[in-house]
């Protein structure tokens, strides 16, 4: 939680909650919330969508010319300017969905990367990782992943959970329930620590030598970048 001292800022925690030791800025809180909900979704799209024509127009306006950190403004532009080249090229595109495949649909061991699945990279997951997913994505209201047509610890999936734990706290915001805010953030971190943090990156660098397009290069140092950071939203000022 963006718990700050308030320098004409809006003491918005201590209005709702009576405890004057909370001090915080909402519209500080809802920034970062919606750079959060946008960079995980941007990121579960590249996982959940083998890409096309559409998908391509939609990152024409991509851009990494205001965010601070230079290894994830390095990733955008080799994302953006990929998708500016191929987007008219059909050959390009081909090659795309040939790298989509091999990176994230572990169709043989020969073929490419190990498929970016939790439960193959961590140890310590349970058999029951799979259904206590489910149940916190169920309880949360995620009907999202019955829409993914994938597993549960998918990386996709994942990933757009992600965004739907910012977009929680973005509604607790707006309706002025701190302590619903105060949940969903620390949900939001203990799940990206938990599920996210511990292999994701792993996944990433050995699929990054799979990777054949400068494209999927840039998404798997994107994800990886994100993941390993405190929070993404002070790494990114748009």
């Amino acid at each position: 939680m963006s718990a700050l001292p308030v320098q004409g800022g809006l003491n918005w925690g201590a209005k709702m909650t009576g405890n004057e030791n909370i001090l915080f800025k909402k519209d500080e809180a809802v920034s970062d919330a919606e750079i959060d909900r946008a960079v995980y979704r941007l990121l579960a799209a590249f996982y959940n969508y083998n890409p096309d024509k559409n998908f391509l127009e939609a990152l024409l306006n991509l851009s990494a010319e205001d965010v601070a950190e230079e290894k994830i403004a390095d990733a955008l532009k080799s994302i953006s300017e990929y998708a500016r080249k191929a987007v008219d090229s059909e050959e390009m595109i081909t090659e795309l969905k040939r790298d989509w495949t091999r990176l994230f649909r572990g169709v043989s061991p020969d073929y490419g990367a190990k498929p970016p699945y939790e439960q193959l990279f961590m140890k310590s997951a349970s058999l029951e990782l799979i259904s206590e997913l489910a149940q916190e994505y169920i309880c949360n209201g995620f009907a999202e992943y019955m829409e993914i047509n994938n597993r549960h610890d998918y990386l996709g999936t994942e990933l757009s959970y992600a965004a739907h734990l910012a977009s929680l706290r973005i509604t607790a915001l707006e309706t002025g329930n701190f302590e619903e805010y105060v949940k969903y953030q620390e949900m939001f971190d203990v799940f990206v620590r938990k599920h996210l943090s511990g292999w994701a990156e792993i996944f990433c660098k050995d699929a990054e030598k799979y990777a054949t397009t400068d494209f999927y290069k840039g998404v798997l140092k994107f994800t990886a970048l994100t993941i390993t950071t405190e929070g993404v939203s002070d790494e990114f000022l748009f």
